[in-house]
């Protein structure tokens, strides 16, 4: 169902289908339950959440943490999510592409992303976080993307970053950075 013409709201109940495994409908005009922000209509067991691009306009719940942990990609880029990224995030164990991109995210990139092993690529550009990138993204061995552009951050920029063999694109521009990269 991606890249249609379908306009209007994702009912919540579309979590209760807990044998859901791939959900695709990024590109899309669709907009959260107006009833409440929390987006919920993802409590389902996925394997593959495709939901970019839409006017969701809410924030990503706690219960995002229920997610399997066989998920293996959460793209969510440029759909007016808004609020912090939740801790539990980083119980998504299988992931290996989480794409919060071009939304509107405020906070601290969590130290607690570090536990995401199985992470290839991680977008957070273009939102509103704030503060250092934690050190223990360079614990992500298999990090080969990693894009925080268009932010608020600021020193110090790890220098273990480089040190990441796996590293092809390294995005910073456009945040508070005022010393050398490393």
């Amino acid at each position: 169902m991606n890249s249609n013409l379908f306009t209007g709201f994702i009912p919540n109940t579309l979590g209760n289908l807990r044998d859901l495994r791939q959900l695709f409908i990024g590109g899309n005009n669709l907009t959260g339950e107006v009833s409440t922000l929390e987006l919920r209509f993802f409590d389902s067991l996925l394997f593959f959440l495709l939901i970019a691009l839409n006017q969701l306009n809410g924030i990503l719940p706690a219960s995002v943490t229920n997610l399997s942990t066989s998920l293996r990609a959460f793209q969510a880029f440029g759909s007016k999510i808004k609020g912090e990224i939740p801790m539990g995030i980083s119980n998504l164990s299988d992931l290996s592409t989480l794409s919060l991109g071009r939304n509107e995210l405020t906070g601290f990139i969590s130290s607690m992303l570090g536990r995401l092993k199985n992470l290839e690529q991680l977008y957070l550009e273009d939102n509103d976080l704030k503060g250092s990138i934690p050190n223990n993204l360079c614990q992500l061995e298999r990090l080969g993307e990693l894009y925080l552009s268009d932010n608020k951050l600021d020193e110090p920029i790890p220098s273990c970053l480089g040190e990441l063999c796996s590293m092809i694109r390294l995005s910073l521009g456009s945040n508070n950075f005022t010393l050398t990269v490393p």
